[in-house]
């Protein structure tokens, strides 16, 4: 496969140049100038995810929270980004929505990569599909991610919503962007997936500390009100 050809192609303040004999991994690195007139050496990736704009004049004039690029609306695999969650290890942080509905945080640096697409189901597919089953989710069930993407599943979840007045009962957050998690396993007990008494709204925050506390499985047997006075 033929390198990408940068010449000439302008990424924020920076003209790529010519390519040099310099790797940063498998990348190439470049020689670029900015619109200031300093040159710089950059890898053709970090141009590539616009990490590098200028050759350091921008963060100067702008400071540094100014350069943090707008992902909002971009999709990484399975992850759709929703907002920005601040920061973590000086790396911007990114509320994603993933497309069974859950919601997390990821890093721009994990968004990048590829090393983040889901909140985890796609690895649970790709167990179910290899007969295996990942350590920290038990009694997979073959076509369940399927169901969850029904009309039946997004008809339970706004009844969850709606009896729930849109807001989350264990902080009482009230807004649009929740969780509706089932009180008995979905998994374990396929009679209750659609039960309105079996769903609760739970703000992300909430809905993964509650996960983080008991596991992807639960028996319905928890009280998750402990959860929010830890």
């Amino acid at each position: 496969m033929n390198p990408i050809d940068r010449t000439g192609q302008r990424y924020g303040r920076l003209t790529a140049i010519a390519k040099t004999d310099r790797r940063a991994g498998s990348s190439i690195v470049w020689l670029c100038q900015c619109d200031c007139g300093e040159t710089i050496e950059v890898a053709g990736k970090s141009l590539q995810d616009r990490n590098t704009r200028s050759c350091g004049c921008l963060r100067k004039e702008l400071g540094s929270e100014h350069l943090v690029v707008d992902r909002i609306g971009d999709r990484y695999g399975r992850l759709t980004v929703i907002e920005r969650a601040g920061s973590r290890n000086r790396q911007a942080l990114w509320k994603s929505e993933c497309d069974c509905g859950l919601i997390i945080e990821v890093t721009a640096g994990n968004l990048n990569s590829g090393h983040t697409r889901s909140c985890g189901c796609l690895a649970e597919d790709w167990k179910e599909v290899h007969g295996e089953q990942h350590p920290n989710w038990k009694g997979g069930e073959k076509g369940h991610r399927k169901l969850r993407n029904s009309h039946e599943y997004r008809e339970w979840r706004n009844l969850v919503f709606e009896r729930d007045c849109y807001t989350c009962r264990l902080c009482l957050e009230h807004g649009d962007k929740l969780n509706s998690h089932h009180i008995k396993s979905f998994v374990k007990y396929p009679a209750d997936r659609f039960e309105l008494e079996n769903g609760m709204t739970l703000c992300a925050e909430c809905h993964r500390l509650v996960h983080s506390k008991y596991g992807q499985v639960l028996d319905g047997t928890e009280n998750y009100l402990e959860v929010e006075n830890e």
